[in-house]
């Protein structure tokens, strides 16, 4: 069985959300989308995701609060984490990047 590469997206922005799950998609990973940062935590306790993407301007919490929550998790140290402060049209390669090497940020 082939594995499907699972990723967490947390952004409150519906036409982001849209743009990058068509291109992660096209690029065959499957993704699971959290409008909020409570609910990214739940999904990441959940669920195994390998790689986590975090927009900066989710609704209830700040994005290294999250990070940080995220880290704190035992299930959750080695995932990498991208976190996003602007929209990024190369996505798919980041998170490529972030999966083969370890966390990272992008502007």
């Amino acid at each position: 069985m082939t594995h499907v590469t699972q990723i967490l997206l947390a952004t409150a922005m519906r036409d982001h959300a849209d743009a990058y799950e068509r291109a992660l998609d096209d690029n065959g990973f499957h993704v699971h989308i959290a409008r909020t940062g409570e609910d990214a935590m739940e999904a990441a306790r959940g669920q195994r995701f390998d790689c986590i993407v975090i927009d900066l301007r989710l609704p209830d919490m700040p994005t290294r609060g999250l990070r940080g929550e995220m880290r704190r998790q035992p299930q959750l140290r080695a995932t990498p984490i991208v976190e996003l402060a602007a929209f990024a049209e190369n996505l798919v390669e980041i998170v490529g990047d972030a999966i083969a090497g370890g966390s990272r940020e992008a502007a």
